[in-house]
């Protein structure tokens, strides 16, 4: 290879990685994701129930995204299904680290029991390095009527395998009543 060749391939290297690497430092938001799901009630004689989870997010242009994410437990007699459906928006705050408010559906189905409501939160999504990802966010849920409702709190840890591929684990607690576990696989998109 001619000397005069090497400098132009080298730079165009260099360049070619350091904008991957921006790239895999911002937060995704496009993404499908599945895994075990872990719920755990705080009622007398409850246990900590395993279930499913699959969940996905579009981002729709540069400020504002799509989130829905679906669950199911088996709960002896009743099976508990969880759908969540919303729309996000997003702000960067620094080349890392966007500030989200996600508005969105609710419906819970135990068979006996089926309501539906809404929530908000507001989060920070971080890219704290390369590989590491993090999310935490607060918000309230309420029932369709608006008659009630709880505080919700959240975080989810995302350790990039590839630039495409994340284990991810999540957790979120309402009120510190009903508290959800997921640990999945996510692909990047």
């Amino acid at each position: 290879m001619s000397h005069s060749l090497t400098k132009p391939l080298l730079a165009a290297g260099l360049l070619l990685s350091v904008s991957m690497s921006v790239q895999a430092q911002q937060p995704s938001y496009s993404y499908i994701e599945g895994g075990l799901g872990f719920l755990d009630v705080d009622v007398s004689g409850a246990s900590t129930e395993t279930g499913f989870f699959a969940g996905f997010s579009a981002q729709l242009g540069n400020s504002f995204y799509a989130t829905a994410n679906f669950e199911e437990y088996d709960l002896g007699p009743i099976d508990l299904s969880l759908f969540k459906a919303g729309l996000g928006f997003r702000q960067e705050i620094s080349n890392r680290t966007d500030l989200n408010v996600e508005l969105g559906y609710d419906n819970t189905d135990a068979e006996i029991i089926d309501g539906d409501g809404f929530r908000a939160t507001v989060g920070l999504r971080s890219a704290l390095t390369s590989r590491f990802h993090t999310r935490a966010y607060a918000g309230y849920s309420t029932d369709s009527d608006f008659d009630s409702g709880e505080f919700l709190i959240g975080a989810e840890g995302n350790i990039l395998v590839s630039d495409r591929f994340a284990l991810t684990l999540q957790i979120e607690s309402i009120e510190f009543d009903a508290n959800l576990g997921r640990v999945g696989l996510r692909y990047m998109f």
